[in-house]
C-alpha cells in the first residue's frame, strides 16, 4: 500500500508545517542518476508545497533513499517540537531548510554507496544549531539507494560507523 493511499484511507488532509525560523542541511553528494519512479507520496509533497504532514511508521528511511534516487534531491523527516507531528520536507539537491522548532530524525542524501552518507559542513552546522536551541546531538543520514546510513554528530567527533542497512 503506498503512503498516498494510507493518508486517502484515514480521510486524513495533508499540511503543511508552520514556519518559523529555518537551519539548512546540506549534501556532499551530486544529483542522482538513477531513474525509478518516485513512491505516490512525492504527489502529495509537491501538492503541499514541499512540506507534508506524516504518520509515524508511514515511511521507512528506504521510502526516503527511493524519493532521493528517483528525483536527485534530499529529503528530510523531522518532528516540531511543539506538536510532536512528523513532516516530510522535500529539499533540493545540495540540501534545504528545516524549521528551527523541529528535531531532524533523518535525511537522505543524493549518490550512491558509502560515501554518499558523509555528513558535510553545513549538515553539522545544521546539527549543532539544533543542538544550541534543543539540545539535538546526533541525526541520520541514508543515501539513495538505501543501502548506507550514518549516525553523526555536529561536533564532527564520536560518529557512529557507516554501516549496511538491512
Amino acid at each position: 500500500m503506498s503512503a498516498n493511499s494510507r493518508l486517502k484511507d484515514r480521510n486524513e488532509t495533508p499540511r503543511r508545517t508552520p514556519e518559523s525560523g529555518t537551519v539548512r542541511v546540506d549534501t556532499t553528494g551530486g544529483p542522482s542518476t538513477g531513474g525509478g519512479t518516485a513512491p505516490a507520496i512525492l504527489t502529495d509533497i509537491h501538492a503541499n508545497g514541499g512540506t507534508l504532514e506524516i504518520s509515524r511508521g508511514q515511511l521507512r528511511a528506504k521510502d526516503l533513499a527511493a524519493l532521493s534516487k528517483s528525483t536527485g534531491n534530499e529529503f528530510a523527516i523531522f518532528r516540531d517540537r511543539a506538536t510532536r507531528q512528523l513532516f516530510i520536507r522535500q529539499l533540493g539537491p545540495l540540501g534545504g531548510q528545516v524549521p528551527e522548532n523541529s528535531r531532524l530524525i533523518l535525511h537522505s542524501q543524493p549518490g550512491a554507496g558509502p560515501l554518499a552518507v558523509q555528513p558535510s559542513p553545513r549538515d553539522r552546522a545544521a546539527l549543532a544549531r539544533l543542538r544550541e536551541l534543543h539540545g539535538q546531538r546526533s541525526s541520520v543520514i541514508i543515501n539513495e539507494e538505501g543501502t548506507f546510513s550514518i549516525r553523526f554528530r555536529s561536533e564532527n567527533v564520536g560518529d557512529n560507523p557507516i554501516r549496511p542497512v538491512r
